[in-house]
């Protein structure tokens, strides 16, 4: 018995022992190193026969490697943007000057009834140039050069529509424009034929000129405008305006950053909104209106926050708890948002509303926070039954005639019984009064407070203060990024239907049906990602006030002149050239919110993202730390302080970044440089990567030396296979003398002048302002600009020439077309390796190619030259830098993100030349050459070389590649599959493919993973919506509504007779229609839901699986891991990658002279691969309702605006403080209408 125990304890251990021995891998090392070193060798071998690396090195051997100071750049490209900014303020206060003087002149000038004007709206292009009329004279004197002027005079009159002659600019973005005068644009709300608007309009027309001179001194200058307080806008150039169809034209001038911000101080507004229980109805509508068009006019040096009161006041957000939040685009949407639940209910308690809103703004002024300027106390409500005198004593009137918190009172709602408590309490606290009864003149009304907090500008008279606005996208209304995102799901819901009818005549699955859809959708996805409907802007602006000495003082502001300065002409100023690749510049405001960045990403497939303007400096450059989402630096808190301040300085940081559509990252030690524009909030910051970004290569050509042999230097010009990066500037005329198709025909134009006799090289992209001219004929003339006038980067110019010279013989011949050897000639060279291009491209920005034979491109494809035109500013060139301090003698291939195995995918390979300083360390890029090949000739080559073993002992019984035991990959820096057995997993990240093993990569520090987080990203939220299903009505139902709609349409008619006048003297306004807005869920085609067939319930299901889930675009945080590769921890790697548990046996080994690795996996083990790793962006969350609400409670910090002008001794000597006019009914006049009506409607 003994003995059979023993012999089963035995067993048992022995299984046991047994069991404990992972098994035996199929994958031999030796084998896969010899795999990698023939492909290797004969991707190096494919890139010397198409490339012309040794060619293009030489080429640069003579030239000197040069240190670059960052200071001196700075201070460079601080330099021109400074000068541009002066010009600009320079225009606007000529602008300034001109209306304060023709107002004064001709504001009481008589307007004729006939009097016509140039409507932006209303204009028709004139197509052909008429003939001047001898008999017509000019109002405005002009510059008798401008031939367009001649022709066109300045106010013609002419019937509407008025025709013009426009002709195409492309400095004015390619619109069609006329120089020689402005145009009017007149907001819906404000009507156009008012005689105050007219006379406003008429004296205006005396800015034409100025307009003109600003432009002829200037070339540079984008549109130059002058915004009246009375709502419309005089804008120069002439243009059409451009409208939509079918979309209602928002713009509204006084509404504006540029206006808002001119024409009133910084402030901090409480708004208190009454919700008792008689603010129901059309009057909580018309409430919820005012509070979102004031909300309209803050901007980010505002503060703000909104209460609601009854017999208590509360937050409409409660996140922002009892304090002020900075008036961004994201709170300001938050705030509105919160206001669409507005609930009515019990009685107001005024008392207790108005004194938390005064103990809140005195806290803000005691500790000097907020705005630290204007205050304001904005009350909406339909009556109140005291004036609150003793309130308004203890906090407001302690320090008189000066008050710290003006009063707005906006009373809302037709039968108002008295309006004098209301008023008195505007009028005795420095504000102003409103009454609104419909909501057509809410937006109008709501703007009259704006030139009340303008009265201390325009009285003191003397300071105008220059204001350079945030970044903004033109004329766009960010309130229509909701409306669009709607319209866009309506437009997709239709599409589907539409493609869903198709499909279920083919009787397809609804599955593969929307799988179809989905597929054709994100072939276009690339298209939705430009900002071809924007034009980002900065503007300078400033106040222009009434200087008429009136006897009853109102301190009237005019209006606010400005003109644009689109980001395109900031970055052109930027010298990216100078700065190289991987270097950047950006400009940040005194808020620290970007205004140009290259990672500054304001539209999500063609719409304005919510908060697209107020992305914070701290949330685009990210530390190389493991700090959490929106955890604090004190590293980064001190760079960004020192940003927006406006110090001098620099910092060294240890950074990480994204690139590739956030699909690649990387980490890199930049020297960041900066300081502070003079005269404006912004502050200029370089970014250089290190070492490389120290150092530069002096190589130009001088054109002088060539003059007597033109025709040698145009020579490497002179084939089409090279193109030169679109947005840089070698030379251009100030003028638009002349269009050219291309900027390679512009360049080679003015190569030619530079060839030839007289040439001058001149730099200066403005004019000099006529203030700094002196007055002398001499310098007049010397500074005056003519329509042949022109600048140019010399720099630039001459590294382009030289970079054209040292590869003119790139595209004529390569190795590869003289290749006659053992490998076969070119075509047999063509079939091998699929190669369909090769390119080099240079710092100076020029691109070359050389096409080759037998490639055929498919229609509607582009070819590379139309996709990759901008030389170091391309991801391949890029990445060809950057890998270099990786691995100096290696290429860097990849293929498109998810390519699968689509027909015709290309593999892009790319190789950074650098040129070294003999004897030292420095060395600088130069240039990047590369080709593209067909990726199924690498699948081929790949499969060829790891299909077969010719050196194993025994070749039939080792594993390879082509074996069921082996899968093999082929993997880059990144961590994405190049090459792989299915063609499907091309473009894959490998940890969707193969987690276990790149989890083990990652544990053995042959990948790093690097967390990105995404502080730009959108997020699609819910949008709460009724259900758009019939359902069942009994007839009870039906005998219900038509006995409530009789009732109420017979209350609609008395309420619209407003027979309330008959006993009340009512005060009313001239407005537009009433607008009436249905309760939300109301159906306007009820008749369709009054009975269902229970045939349609079988439909529904199959309705609901096509219908998309309505969304609201909302501002997040997202975070992406990605990954990058340690190549000398896999060639270091000494230790056997043993299967854990049955996961994987794998082995990995770099590719010679590449930034790719051959993964080969064991299929020993079955599959566990349950937890993928994913590189798809996650959605960040907080302890908090919403990302608004995270910020403001961790505010970071920012700079005031330097000027604050809030208060002036002599306000109160002004009256003028609201009013309205009284109306009686006519009741014969009633009477009669109705009778009238009635005969019709019976007849």
């Amino acid at each position: 018995m003994e003995t059979l125990c023993v012999k089963i304890a035995l067993i048992c251990i022995s299984v046991a022992s047994v069991r404990s021995y992972p098994p035996k891998s199929n994958i031999d090392p030796a084998i896969v190193s010899a795999w990698t070193s023939k492909l290797g060798t004969n991707l190096i071998g494919m890139a010397t026969y198409v490339s012309r690396k040794e060619s293009i090195q030489e080429a640069y051997a003579g030239k000197v490697v040069v240190s670059r100071s960052g200071e001196q750049l700075l201070q460079e490209i601080a330099m021109n943007i400074q000068n541009m900014t002066e010009a600009k303020i320079s225009a606007v206060k000529r602008i300034m000057d001109t209306a304060e003087e023709t107002a004064m002149a001709h504001q009481e000038d008589v307007v004729e009834e006939d009097y016509q004007y140039y409507n932006a709206k209303k204009l028709a292009e004139e197509t052909f140039e008429p003939t001047p009329d001898p008999t017509v004279k000019e109002k405005e004197g002009s510059d008798e050069d401008e031939e367009e002027e001649e022709d066109l005079g300045e106010e013609p009159e002419e019937d509407p529509p008025r025709k013009i002659v426009m002709k195409e600019n492309q400095h004015f973005f390619n619109r069609k424009v006329n120089t020689s005068f402005s145009v009017v644009h007149v907001p819906t709300n404000v009507f156009e034929g008012a005689p105050d608007i007219l006379r406003a309009i008429k004296w205006s027309e005396h800015l034409n000129s100025i307009f003109v001179a600003n432009y002829n001194s200037d070339p540079s200058l984008s549109w130059q405008y002058f915004g009246s307080s009375l709502g419309f806008m005089r804008q120069y150039p002439a243009a059409q305006w451009e409208q939509v169809a079918d979309v209602v034209d928002l713009y509204d001038c006084r509404t504006r950053p540029w206006y808002i911000e001119a024409a009133t101080s910084p402030k901090d507004v409480v708004i208190l909104v009454d919700n008792s229980g008689s603010m129901t109805g059309m009057r909580r509508e018309i409430a919820r209106h005012v509070v979102n068009d004031i909300l309209d006019t803050l901007g980010p040096n505002d503060f703000v926050n909104v209460f609601n009161f009854s017999d208590n006041s509360t937050n409409v957000v409660p996140c922002f708890g009892n304090g002020l939040v900075q008036a961004t685009l994201e709170n300001v949407r938050e705030l509105k948002l919160g206001m669409e639940n507005l609930y009515t209910d019990k009685i107001a308690n005024f008392s207790e509303a108005l004194t938390k809103a005064f103990l809140l703004l005195q806290d803000y002024r005691t500790r000097h926070e907020g705005a630290a300027c204007n205050q304001a106390i904005m009350l909406v409500t339909d009556g109140v039954p005291y004036n609150y005198k003793e309130i308004f004593r203890t906090y407001n009137w302690q320090d008189l005639p000066r008050m710290p918190v003006r009063v707005f009172t906006y009373l809302i709602g037709r039968e108002v019984a008295d309006v004098r408590e209301v008023k008195w309490m505007a009028c005795a606290n420095q504000g102003f009064f409103v009454h609104l009864s419909t909501l057509s003149e809410v937006k109008e009304k709501v703007l009259e407070y704006i030139p009340v907090m303008a009265r201390p500008l325009v009285l003191q008279k003397n300071e105008h203060p220059v204001i350079w606005t945030s970044v903004y996208a033109d004329v766009a209304d960010p309130k229509m990024t909701d409306w669009l995102w709607d319209s866009k799901e309506s437009e997709e819901q239709k599409e589907i239907f539409l493609h869903s009818r198709k499909m279920n005549v083919r009787h397809a699955s609804p599955e593969e049906q929307i799988q179809k859809y989905l597929q054709r959708r994100m072939a276009n996805i690339d298209e939705d990602i430009t900002l071809s409907n924007y034009q980002l802007m900065t503007s300078v602006s400033v106040p222009v006030y009434d200087r008429r000495e009136n006897a009853t003082r109102i301190a009237n502001i005019l209006g606010v002149a400005g003109t644009d300065v689109p980001v395109k002409d900031i970055q052109e100023l930027m010298m990216p050239h100078k700065l190289g690749v991987n270097s950047y510049a950006f400009l940040v405001t005194n808020n620290g919110h970007i205004v140009i960045h290259p990672d500054f990403r304001p539209v999500f497939q063609g719409i304005l993202k919510p908060s697209y303007n107020s992305v914070d400096m701290s949330e685009i450059e990210l530390l190389d730390d493991d700090l959490e989402a929106r955890e604090e630096s004190e590293e980064m808190d001190s760079f960004r302080d020192a940003v927006i301040t406006q110090t001098r300085g620099n910092r060294t940081l240890r950074v990480k970044y994204h690139y590739d559509k956030m699909k690649r990252a990387s980490t890199a030690t930049r020297k960041y440089f900066f300081c502070g524009i003079e005269n404006t909030p912004f502050t200029l910051v370089i970014s250089l990567p290190l070492p490389y970004g120290q150092y530069g290569i002096d190589a130009k050509e001088e054109t002088s030396r060539h003059r007597t042999e033109e025709k040698n230097l145009l020579e490497h010009f002179s084939d089409k296979n090279w193109k030169i990066h679109p947005d840089w500037t070698y030379c251009r005329y100030l003028f638009p003398l002349e269009t050219f198709d291309t900027p390679e025909a512009e360049f080679i134009h003015f190569l030619k002048k530079a060839l030839g006799p007289g040439w001058h090289w001149l730099s200066k992209r403005t004019g000099t302002p006529p203030e700094h001219i002196e007055q002398s004929p001499t310098q007049g003339k010397k500074d005056k600009l003519d329509k042949t006038t022109y600048f140019c980067d010399r720099d630039l110019f001459l590294s382009l020439v030289f970079d054209g010279k040292a590869t003119a013989s790139f595209p004529k011949n390569t190795t590869a077309d003289s290749h006659k050897d053992g490998t076969g000639d070119v075509k047999e060279f063509q079939e091998r390796y699929g190669v369909t291009v090769s390119f080099v491209a240079t710092r100076s920005g020029l691109t070359r190619w050389k096409d080759y034979l037998g490639v055929d491109k498919k229609a509607g494809e582009k070819h590379f030259s139309e996709i990759h035109n901008r030389a170091i500013d391309e991801i391949w060139y890029k990445r060809a830098v950057d890998y270099h301090f990786i691995q100096p003698h290696s290429y860097v291939y990849s293929v498109p993100y998810e390519a699968g195995d689509k027909n015709g995918t290309l593999v892009t390979a790319s190789y950074a030349i650098f040129h070294t300083k003999p004897d030292d360390d420095w060395k600088a890029p130069a240039a990047v050459i590369g080709f593209q090949f067909r990726h199924s000739a690498l699948h081929r080559m790949l499969f060829n070389i790891t299909s077969t073993c010719p050196d194993c002992p025994d070749k039939h019984n080792n594993k390879t590649c082509a074996s069921n035991e082996l899968e093999c990959y082929v993997v880059d820096n990144n961590g994405y599959v190049v090459v792989a057995e299915s063609l499907r997993d091309t473009g894959k990240f490998f940890g969707e493919i193969r987690a276990s093993v790149m989890e083990e990569m990652v544990n053995r520090n042959m990948f790093k993973r690097i967390r990105i987080f995404d502080y730009q990203a959108v997020c699609f939220r819910p949008k709460l919506t009724g259900n758009c299903a019939s359902y069942f009505v009994t007839p009870l139902a039906h005998l219900k509504w038509m006995i409530e709609w009789t009732i109420g349409y017979i209350f609609w008619v008395f309420a619209n007779a407003n027979l309330n006048i008959l006993w009340f003297d009512s005060r009313v306004y001239a407005s537009d229609e009433d607008i009436i807005y249905s309760e939300e869920g109301e159906d306007d085609n009820g008749s369709s839901e009054m009975g269902m067939n229970e045939n349609n319930k079988g439909n529904e299901k199959q309705y609901e699986r096509w219908t998309i889930n309505r969304t609201r675009p909302q501002p997040c945080d997202k975070e992406v891991v990605l990954y990058q590769m340690n190549p000398r921890a896999i060639q270091e790697n000494k230790e056997p990658f043993d299967s854990v548990k049955c996961k994987r046996f794998f082995e990995v080994q770099v590719i010679d002279q590449s930034n790719l690795i051959l993964v080969v996996v064991d299929k020993v083990c079955t599959p566990d691969e349950s937890e993928k790793l994913s590189v798809a962006p996650v959605e960040v969350f907080y302890n908090t309702s919403s990302l608004a609400c995270f910020k403001v409670e961790n505010m970071q910090r920012r700079q005031r605006p330097r000027s604050c002008i809030s208060h002036h001794r002599d306000e109160d000597k002004i009256e003028l403080c609201g009013g309205c006019g009284t109306v009686h009914l006519n009741l014969i006049l009633l009477l009669s209408s109705w009778f009238t009506i009635y005969i019709a409607d019976f007849c």
